[in-house]
């Protein structure tokens, strides 16, 4: 794998993101969170001519305004699938399950003390994403933006494995 094709842009991007039924609450140790929420978003492989990979897990934090107000959660993958296909050809829905989900980290919890407190409920709230699984990477051999995924397997250098690769996506 070149480092400078995942260099180059952001790997991914999101097509839409929904933070709802937010019930905001404190945990046991005084933790800001939310005791119940539901995100959905849409995500989109923004360099899939030129890479692709099967997805396996998402991780994401809520956000509010942009800044961290939990730590991150797991986002299944539709019909909570064990791998999705992740290339040029379509955005993946994931989605959280309405677990509660509460800060560990003090600049996450002053932010959504912050937002918390303004009032606004689920304005402003979207996602920052952590980072993601992948399994079975591969990168078009004749370079950045030179592939699509109706190309044989023979126009892409493939890493066919069981193993994955964990890829950080945004500072947490």
């Amino acid at each position: 794998m070149k480092a400078g094709l995942w260099a180059s842009e952001s790997v991914i991007d999101h097509a839409s993101t929904s933070v709802t039924q937010v019930t905001f609450a404190d945990n046991a140790t005084g933790w800001c969170g939310f005791s119940a929420a539901r995100v959905v978003s849409s995500v989109c492989n923004r360099q899939g001519t030129s890479i692709k990979a099967d997805l396996t897990q998402f991780s994401a934090t809520v956000t509010a305004n942009g800044a961290a107000i939990v730590d991150a959660i797991s986002l299944s993958l539709p019909l909570s699938a064990a791998s999705v296909t992740f290339d040029d050809s379509a955005c993946v829905a994931v989605e959280s399950p309405s677990a509660p989900s509460y800060s560990s980290i003090s600049a996450h919890n002053a932010s959504c003390n912050a937002h918390r407190n303004s009032g606004a409920t689920t304005q402003g709230l979207g996602l920052g994403y952590a980072s993601m699984l992948v399994k079975n990477l591969c990168t078009c051999k004749a370079g950045i933006n030179k592939c699509t995924h109706t190309d044989d397997a023979s126009k892409w250098a493939c890493e066919a494995t069981s193993a994955q690769l964990r890829l950080c996506l945004f500072p947490v």
